[in-house]
């Protein structure tokens, strides 16, 4: 019998999802001004949201660790930002400002490790917990 989840789980799931965008916009904040696209935004949003509510239907909030960790550490690499910028600002401001990709990854690659850390860490835990999930 599945455990029942609480109101606020989806909560949870898009908090987990929003902090590449939210890391972005203040990002955003110190360096040049970059056109507000908010149906990128909200795409950029969606994606990992969806991602990881499949994750969790499929196999349970350590997936959803496992698959935020994985997210979070592509995005700690210039790659993986890269694609973001283009996926968030488009091809046009990728062309305008090559290194805005590159300085971001630098600036915030501690801080999406810790969280990829910080995510392995928690399901470690919950799947190692006696009686935590099944």
């Amino acid at each position: 019998m599945p455990i029942a989840r609480h109101p606020a789980y989806l909560l949870f799931l898009l908090a987990l999802a929003a902090v590449p965008v939210v890391a972005l916009a203040w990002r955003g904040l110190h360096g040049p001004k970059l056109p507000r696209q908010w149906g990128r935004a909200l795409l950029c949003l969606a994606l990992p949201l969806l991602a990881l509510v499949w994750a969790d239907r499929l196999r349970g909030i350590n997936a959803v660790l496992g698959l935020a960790a994985l997210g979070y550490g592509i995005l700690a690499s210039k790659a993986g930002m890269r694609r973001l910028h283009r996926l968030r600002y488009g091809e046009a401001i990728s062309q305008r400002l090559p290194q805005l990709a590159e300085s971001d990854a630098s600036a915030l690659h501690l801080f999406f490790m810790i969280l990829a850390v910080a995510c392995v860490t928690v399901g470690i835990v919950l799947a190692t917990w006696p009686g935590g999930t099944p």
